[in-house]
């Protein structure tokens, strides 16, 4: 973690949009956060306002036990991506889940996107049949 501090020291906060991490190693061997280190990244976060995001594709609906893996670290991210287990793979669907202070944002604001399988429904009814498995 101490490196982590001394770059975004050395970079300065401000020019750093996002932390991005996985909630559980997988192409690494499945190695462990070290204890305390998801807490103390977000801590960094949080003092020099950079985005905590997730990325729960590999990790995520109960691949570790939890959830997420991300739950293991007793920490919330700021954004949290998940795919995959989202339809058992059988259909592609992505979903970006963001904390209340971020979709506040969006209230009154259209985030004006286009996506390649936005909402498709015949992967949206096979990931609300998957997670009622789950």
């Amino acid at each position: 973690m101490d490196l982590v501090k001394r770059i975004i020291r050395y970079e300065g906060g401000h020019t750093i949009a996002a932390f991005i991490f996985e909630g559980e190693s997988g192409p690494s061997g499945g190695f462990h956060y070290p204890n305390g280190y998801l807490k103390g990244i977000k801590i960094l976060c949080e003092k020099y306002e950079i985005l905590f995001i997730a990325d729960e594709v590999m990790s995520g609906f109960g691949r570790t036990g939890k959830w997420f893996g991300f739950e293991l670290s007793d920490i919330i991210p700021d954004m949290i991506c998940m795919a995959k287990s989202l339809t058992s793979s059988y259909l592609p669907l992505g979903c970006l889940m963001v904390s209340d202070k971020i979709a506040a944002k969006y209230g009154d604001s259209p985030l004006w996107i286009g996506l390649t399988y936005n909402p498709h429904p015949a992967a949206l009814a096979a990931s609300s049949a998957v997670l009622n498995i789950y």
